[in-house]
Order: structure tokens, then C-alpha cells, then sequence
């Protein structure tokens, strides 16, 4: 949706779209509409080449959902992966990096190093919810705060959306619905994030 509502409103649009149905329509779309839209069928990772994806029903998932009791994986296949700083050639400032990958988005990010220096990114959307990124790196102790104190790294103010949200409001929300996360403050909100799991909803 984020891609479609951009495009159609003369963005230069960068998309990747590991499932192939999503990413043909896409394209098509683009076409159709003389859109300038550029889409790689494949997962964005930190480094370029293959992985495996899982198709669990209502998502298409690149973390170990082997992990997670109760998961039923219904197709599995491999996919092209690819750095974003390599996919993305602009010469502008990036007005919005969107990255939702359910669990996978640190190593999307750290593969999108590059965009933050050159060009440059004014926003980034980016999902957070430390049980699938547990799932991604269970060799990390805390791939969440690994995940915010990155972005600290790369230069950016981070907000969040409020934790007593409802989360079906997630994907859209309001600029009151956020508040800054300051520096230092990073692991009051994961602890409010772990406190919220229950066995229906982990995250």
C-alpha cells in the first residue's frame, strides 16, 4: 500500500517484493500507470545473494519460523537477496525508507548502511518487535536494543508509536500517535514491549 499510495502520487519509488505474485503486480501496475517504479522480486538482506522464505498462510517470512510453536510453514523456497544500498542508485535524498520484513529488518537495515551517508534519508519506517528478531538472531542477547542503538549510529531521532496503542493501528497512525524515544531510554520501551507478550500474541 505505501508503494502503491507513493507511486501513484509521482514518487520515485524503490521496491523489494520477495513474493513473486506481489512483485509481478507491481510491476504491472507500474507499467499500467507510467509510474517510475523500480522492483526487485527477492528479500533485501545484508548481504547479496539467496535465502530461504517460508510462506506461513497469512505471511511471507525469512526468519527461522521453525522457532515459533504452533507455526505452520505451508511452501518453502529460496529467493535473491540483495543489499539495498546496492539495489537503490539514487542521486536525491531519500524522503522515506519503509522496511517491514517480520523480524528480518536488522539485517535489512545494516545492508542499507550506505543510503544513510549517500544519499542521505530524511524518514524511515521500521518495524520493531524483538520476538522475531530473536528468531532471526538467536545469537545475539538483545537484537532489539542492537537494532536502536544502530539507528543511533546512522544518525536518527527515533519515535515511537505509543505501546498502549492498539496494534491494528500500526502500519497507519497519526504524528500524535508517536513519541520520542529519547537516548538512554531504549530499554524502558523494550521492557514495555516484553511485558505485553502473551502466548496468543508474542510481540
Amino acid at each position: 500500500s505505501h508503494t502503491y499510495l507513493a507511486a501513484a502520487y509521482g514518487a520515485k519509488v524503490w521496491a523489494v517484493e520477495p513474493y513473486e505474485f506481489h512483485a509481478r503486480r507491481l510491476h504491472i501496475m507500474g507499467q499500467l500507470n507510467g509510474w517510475d517504479l523500480t522492483v526487485f522480486c527477492g528479500g533485501a538482506d545484508n548481504v547479496t545473494g539467496e535465502h530461504v522464505i517460508h510462506h506461513t498462510g497469512s505471511n511471507i517470512e525469512m526468519r527461522n519460523v521453525l522457532l515459533e510453536p504452533g507455526k505452520q510453514i505451508l511452501k518453502t523456497w529460496t529467493v535473491p537477496v540483495v543489499r539495498m544500498d546496492e539495489f537503490v542508485h539514487e542521486t536525491k535524498k531519500i524522503t522515506l525508507l519503509k522496511v517491514d520484513t517480520d523480524g528480518h529488518d536488522y539485517k535489512a537495515l545494516l545492508g542499507a548502511r550506505g543510503l544513510f551517508t549517500n544519499p542521505g534519508v530524511k524518514y524511515a519506517k521500521i518495524e520493531l518487535i524483538p520476538y522475531t528478531l530473536e528468531t532471526v538472531h538467536p545469537e545475539l542477547k538483545n537484537p532489539a536494543m542492537d537494532l536502536l542503538l544502530y539507528l543511533r549510529e546512522l544518525g536518527l531521532v527515533i519515535y515511537h508509536v505509543h505501546v498502549g496503542a492498539h496494534y491494528s493501528i500500526m502500519e497507519w497512525f497519526c504524528v500524535d500517535d508517536l513519541a520520542l524515544l529519547e537516548p538512554g531510554e531504549e530499554q524502558v520501551l523494550l521492557d514495555e514491549l516484553f511485558e505485553k507478550r502473551t502466548p496468543d500474541f508474542p510481540w
